[in-house]
C-alpha cells in the first residue's frame, strides 16, 4: 500500500520537487515473518506491487505491461514501441576484422526489428580483408549497411560525430567493434524506454567476456571521477537494494553501447570533441541530464564486452596520460558535480 501511495502521489507533482534528505529518519524492526528480512516471508506483496505498478502505468496513459523479473519485488516493465522507427547503429573500427564479424552478426541474429541500419565508422583500416568482410555483410543487409570512410587521427567523440551526420535514423546506437549482444530482441527492449519522452539515453548491463559485471551504470563524483556499478560481481547478483537487476536512472551510461535519441543528441551538440578517448560518454550523460532527460540503465539488455580491445594498440603509458588529461577535463567541466 505505500508504494502504491507513492506511485499516486508523485503524480501530483515533478521531479524537482522531491528530495532525497540524506539522514536516517526512520528504521524497521526485522523479524523472521517480515519483509524487512526476505521479500518471500510475505510472497503476496510482490503480486499486490505488481498490480500496484501496473496500474500506475495505466493511469499514466503508457502502453507497457509489468512482469515479475525476481524476488523481492523486482519489476521489468516492457514497453510497448510504437511505429517503426529508424535505429541507425554506429560501430567505429579500425582493422577490427573479427571484432566487427561478432558485432555485426549478434545485432543479425539477436533482434526481430528489422528497421535498422548499420554505419561502420572505419577510422583507417588498411587490413585488405576488411573490404571482404564488408561486401559478405553488404551483400546480407543491403542498403541496411554501409561504410563510411574517416582516416583521422584516432578521437573517439569526432569519429562519432561525423558517423552520425551520415546517419539517418530518429534514435543512435554507438556501439564499440568489440561488443557482441547477448540478449534477444535488444533493439526493442532498448527502445522501449524512448516511448517515454523524459528518456535520453539507455544502456545496456555490460559483461566481461568471464561473465562477470564491467558496467551496470555509472556513479559519477569523488576521488575516483567516475565509479562502474557492480564491476566484477557475478552477472546475476541482486547487487546493493537489488540494483544490479533493476531498471534506474543512473547519472551516466559507458559508450561502449548507449542508445540516444537524436533530438536529444542535437540539443546537447554531440559528443565533447575535447574528450578524445575517454569520458566522452559520461559528460555526453551529464550534458543530456542538464537538458532534462534521463539517463537509463537496464539489466534486461545483455552485452559481452572484450574490454577496449582498439585501445590496446596504444601505449598503456600514454593511455595513462590521457586518461588522467580527459578526467581533469570532466572535472572542470562540471564543477558543481566534482566539488
Amino acid at each position: 500500500q505505500d508504494y502504491d501511495l507513492v506511485l499516486r502521489f508523485v503524480e501530483k507533482t515533478t521531479p524537482d520537487r522531491i528530495q532525497h534528505i540524506a539522514k536516517v529518519l526512520y528504521h524497521w524492526r526485522t523479524l523472521a515473518t517480515s519483509t524487512a528480512s526476505s521479500g518471500s516471508a510475505k510472497s503476496y506483496t510482490s503480486d499486490a506491487g505488481l498490480r500496484a505498478l501496473q496500474s500506475a502505468v495505466e493511469r499514466r496513459g503508457i502502453q507497457a505491461e509489468v512482469v515479475s523479473a525476481g524476488p523481492n519485488g523486482i519489476y521489468n516493465v516492457h514497453y510497448d514501441v510504437s511505429g517503426d522507427e529508424l535505429v541507425s547503429v554506429i560501430i567505429p573500427t579500425k582493422n577490427g576484422y573479427d571484432n566487427i564479424e561478432r558485432c555485426v552478426s549478434s545485432i543479425i541474429d539477436k533482434t526481430d526489428y528489422r528497421n535498422y541500419e548499420i554505419i561502420i565508422a572505419d577510422n583507417g583500416s588498411d587490413n585488405p580483408h576488411m573490404q571482404d568482410l564488408y561486401e559478405r555483410f553488404a551483400k546480407k543487409l543491403g542498403d541496411r549497411f554501409r561504410v563510411e570512410e574517416i582516416d583521422i587521427p584516432f578521437n573517439f567523440s569526432r569519429i562519432n560525430n561525423i558517423a552520425a551526420q551520415k546517419a539517418s535514423g530518429r534514435y543512435l546506437l554507438f556501439l564499440n567493434d568489440d561488443a557482441r549482444i547477448l540478449t534477444d530482441c535488444a533493439l526493442e527492449q532498448l527502445l522501449g524506454y524512448f516511448q517515454r519522452p523524459d528518456v535520453g539515453v539507455v544502456g545496456p548491463k555490460q559483461l566481461f567476456i568471464d561473465g562477470t559485471v564491467e558496467h551496470a551504470g555509472i556513479v559519477v563524483g569523488g576521488s575516483r571521477v567516475v565509479t562502474p556499478l557492480f564491476r566484477h560481481m557475478d552477472a546475476e547478483s541482486q547487487g546493493y537494494l537489488d540494483r544490479a537487476v533493476v531498471a534506474q536512472n543512473v547519472s551516466a551510461v559507458t559508450g561502449d553501447c548507449m542508445m540516444l535519441r537524436r533530438s536529444a543528441y542535437e540539443e546537447v551538440g554531440g559528443f565533447s570533441e575535447e574528450f578524445t578517448l575517454f569520458y566522452a560518454d559520461v559528460d555526453f550523460c551529464l550534458k543530456v541530464r542538464n537538458a532534462g532527460y534521463y539517463t537509463v540503465f537496464t539489466p534486461h539488455v545483455l552485452l559481452s564486452h572484450l574490454h577496449s580491445v582498439s585501445r590496446m594498440r596504444i601505449r598503456s603509458k600514454e593511455i595513462s596520460i590521457r586518461r588522467r588529461r580527459e578526467a581533469a577535463l570532466l572535472q572542470s567541466a562540471w564543477p558543481s558535480i566534482f566539488v
